[in-house]
């Protein structure tokens, strides 16, 4: 058995890192669906021929029925397809929802056998931190040219931003560009990549580019304003040393974080961008008050009691898959809420699908996370696997969390969680069943 991290990268393999580096980077790009699904679609032809051309085919697929996730995600879709047929209005719009969600998890399911059996770790990572590096250039590069060109700003929903400071500039791309995903997406798809590089400096010793790279990813985090993302991370930084060794590096990595981050709040102004509601009324219980003004805390709470009392009326039964059918089939609790889905994920599928649709996908998860720690705690004396498999665990934590708040579970995030998931997955069926995995494999990170 050789170790993986020098394994000869054939060229089948190449080839999916390749269409996983394509689909990592649409994911962040304001398109329709048919970019995310044509890619995906690849992936999964590319698996198989792997598997048929080794003829293999059903060895391969042996280890599946194991797998406590495969029974979950097979309950999911299966109340998910059921739910259509009560759809309240919009069935062809249910159906395209569900096929987009039966593509991301058969390329979760295909995709994380190959992984375990083909994949390398270095690798796989090379072309993570790849499309990360690509992601950021982009990013930053349209910042700067709507400064420097106020009056002529590329991928903007605004004509001009002449009169406009750079810090509001800052803050306002992430919600006026026509470029990237919605603010929502984009804080969520930096916390993989947050994640890898936070967990390389506390555990390694750093290059430049992976400090400059990981306060580049959490300069776009902030540029969102999403408070529920910076919750979701700054949780996260502090779960991690309950998952692996940290340094000095560590203390002075969150510090350093937390002391930047609030003298930027304090000291610039910046502040207005992330409070979005009248804190006065709210301490002084004035909710209903606070709710009329389109507070975000208080929009929440109205969001979450509405729909909760509605899931309990008829907690089996969902109005179909997708929230269109929530703002046509209970126009009126959607008036009393004020948005037509229930800002958490588990929630909107209670009422999409129904309460067992919310418990199938909770069991996912845990599946998914108990595979994962198992995993984790067999990687200590194996670096790249140690770095990748802390940082997916703390991934994890950080994605629920901030879908805790949010309800971000669909289109892009839910391509980008598939796919994060499927490496994430792999690699630990890799580690539990020693499949081309060594305790002493190669430790460098380098870009």
């Amino acid at each position: 058995m050789i170790f993986d991290t020098m394994k000869k990268v054939e060229p089948q393999e190449r080839l999916v890192l390749f269409f996983i580096g394509i689909l990592l980077s649409v994911v962040a790009l304001d398109i329709g669906s048919v970019f995310r699904q044509i890619p995906s679609v690849i992936l999964i032809i590319i698996c198989n021929y792997r598997f048929i051309k080794n003829k293999n085919y059903l060895n391969t697929y042996s280890c599946l029925p194991k797998e406590s996730w495969l029974l979950w995600i097979s309950l999911i879709l299966l109340v998910t397809f059921s739910a259509i047929s009560v759809s309240y209005s919009f069935t062809s719009y249910s159906i395209k929802n569900f096929i987009d969600s039966l593509i991301y998890i058969l390329l979760f399911t295909f995709l994380s056998v190959f992984t375990s059996k083909y994949l390398t770790i270095y690798q796989t990572i090379l072309t993570i931190k790849r499309v990360n590096l690509l992601f950021l250039i982009v990013y930053f590069f349209l910042i700067l040219q709507w400064i420097l060109m106020p009056h002529r700003p590329i991928f903007c929903k605004l004509q001009t931003l002449d009169g406009i400071s750079c810090q509001d500039i800052f803050f306002l791309f992430s919600y006026t560009n026509n470029f990237f995903v919605s603010i929502l997406d984009t804080s969520i798809y930096v916390l993989f990549f947050i994640c890898l590089f936070f967990i390389t400096l506390i555990t390694t010793k750093p290059t430049k580019t992976d400090i400059v790279m990981f306060a580049a990813n959490m300069a776009v985090l902030i540029s969102t304003t999403k408070r529920g993302g910076m919750l979701a991370v700054f949780s996260g930084f502090i779960l991690a040393p309950l998952l692996t060794k940290c340094t000095y590096r560590y203390f002075t990595a969150i510090c350093l974080c937390i002391c930047i981050a609030l003298s930027y709040l304090f000291f610039t102004g910046a502040g207005k961008y992330f409070v979005r509601e009248n804190w006065g009324l709210i301490m002084d219980g004035n909710i209903k008050q606070a709710w009329d003004e389109r507070g975000s805390i208080p929009s929440r709470i109205y969001t979450y009691m509405a729909y909760s009392k509605q899931i309990l009326k008829q907690p089996f039964k969902g109005v179909g898959f997708g929230c269109k059918n929530i703002k046509y089939a209970l126009p009126d609790v959607e008036k009393q809420a004020g948005l037509c889905h229930g800002h958490n994920t588990l929630l909107n599928y209670a009422l999409e699908i129904g309460i067992q649709g919310a418990i199938f996908l909770l069991a996912v998860i845990l599946s998914q996370a108990r595979i994962l720690w198992l995993a984790l705690k067999k990687t200590e004396r194996n670096k790249l696997y140690h770095i990748f498999l802390t940082a997916s665990m703390l991934f994890m934590v950080m994605f629920w969390i901030s879908n805790t708040f949010d309800d971000a579970f669909r289109h892009q995030t839910a391509c980008y969680y598939w796919l994060i998931t499927a490496l994430i997955t792999g690699f630990s069926m890799r580690v539990l069943s020693d499949n081309g995995y060594k305790t002493n494999g190669q430790d460098s990170l380098f870009m």
